[in-house]
């Protein structure tokens, strides 16, 4: 009697998981990739406005001199002024910087931080940006001028 062996082929359960496994990697990294570019934006431009604000902030105790930030929404943009006549006023002279964004801007209220001296107080502000869909809140807080970016 003759038995007939018949040779099934057929994928085990370690290579599955391999297959399975290595989609996984593939697909995260494209939807990182093309998920990526916005979320980027929006932190470097956060980053960079967080870094003036800190800058003005320690400069104005440093120097004894008031620094004001003003907001641009129509520009989406923001400058820094050094106040050297005291008057709380952005004076065109008084203007050391203009930054453009790439993102929306949505400005505190009132549409300028000032930054006292000799302690770098100011009042409280919340700007929050907007980049295709994602958000980041910069807050800064009274008592110290403290700057933080959520």
């Amino acid at each position: 009697m003759r038995l007939f062996y018949y040779k099934i082929k057929a994928l085990s359960l370690v290579e599955m998981t391999v297959v399975l496994t290595i989609i996984a990697i593939v697909t995260s990294a494209i939807v990182i990739y093309f998920a990526g570019p916005g979320s980027r934006r929006l932190e470097g431009e956060a980053r960079k406005i967080v870094s003036d604000l800190c800058w003005a902030r320690d400069m104005a105790v440093g120097k004894h001199i008031n620094y004001i930030i003003t907001f641009d929404t129509t520009d989406d943009s923001y400058a820094v002024y050094e106040d050297r006549n005291r008057d709380d006023i952005p004076d065109a002279g008084e203007k050391l910087n203009e930054v453009r964004l790439e993102t929306d801007l949505i400005p505190p209220t009132p549409a300028s931080i000032s930054f006292h001296f000799p302690y770098g107080r100011i009042q409280a502000a919340t700007i929050s940006l907007n980049y295709r869909g994602n958000s980041r809140e910069i807050r800064i807080f009274p008592a110290t001028g403290y700057v933080r970016m959520e």
